[in-house]
Parts: C-alpha cells; structure tokens; sequence
C-alpha cells in the first residue's frame, strides 16, 4: 500500500521579547531581571484592533505614539509633563487595549546576587491574557 502524504498548514507565530533588570551587582532597589513574551498567532487578525487603539491614541493627543509604560508610570522622558489623569488615561487604553486580544504570555524572573550561586528563573507556562485573574497594578505619582 503506497504511503499517503499530508500537507501541514503553515502558521506563523510572532514573539515579542522584552527585558527588565541588570545583571550588575545585586540591588536592594532592583533585586530582579525579568523577561516577558507575548505570542500571536499571525492567522488572528488583530487589525481593527490596532486601528482602533491608534484611534484611541490620536483622540488622547499621541497620535503615531509607542507607549513605554515604565516612563508613564514614573513620569519620566516624554511623559515628565503630562498631567497623571492623562497618563491613567493612556495606561488604560493600553490595557483595555491589550485584554481584547488573542494572545498569550509568559513571563519568568529570577532574583540573585554575584556573591550567592543564582536559583533558577521561575518561569511561568504561557498564559491567555484575556482570561487573567490578576491584572497588574501600578502606581501613579
């Protein structure tokens, strides 16, 4: 009997990386280095996602904007000026922003000093974002 061959879609997933911390000697301020993924499956449109997102932006005054949200929160380089209902506003339209969509997370730390052997980064299984239990808290000064 002659093998039978099948034919596997082609999907494309992207991963966004992102990292925060320093490897330097350790610090009581910034014990931590982390590193986060977002993954999206490329064959979800998230288009009119984004579309209405940049919308939201132009009508909040950042219109062709990347928003950094360390810099939001501590009101630091392009936000030093920004009056902290403005800056809620922009976070938020960013979270709202980030929950309505398809994707998944993963994010892991790991917490060491050059003096002490380094424990393992806990890294956590990737996780839907829509359905998160705990979302983030940030303080606005």
């Amino acid at each position: 009997m002659p093998k039978r061959g099948f034919i596997m879609a082609e999907k494309t997933l992207s991963v966004f990386i992102d990292e925060s911390g320093d490897f330097g000697p350790y610090e009581t301020h910034s014990p931590y280095y982390l590193v986060s993924m977002v993954l999206h499956d490329q064959s979800i449109d998230i288009s009119d996602n984004i579309s209405a997102f940049e919308s939201h932006l132009r009508n909040l005054g950042y219109a062709e904007h990347a928003v950094h949200t360390g810099p939001l929160i501590r009101r630091e380089s392009v936000y030093k000026n920004d009056l902290v209902e403005n800056r809620k506003q922009l976070f938020n339209a960013l979270f709202n922003f980030s929950r309505k969509l398809d994707i998944h997370y993963a994010s892991g730390s790991a917490s060491f000093s050059l003096r002490t052997p380094a424990p393992a980064a806990a890294a956590a299984a990737p996780v839907p974002f829509p359905g998160h239990s705990h979302p983030p808290s940030h303080s606005f000064s």
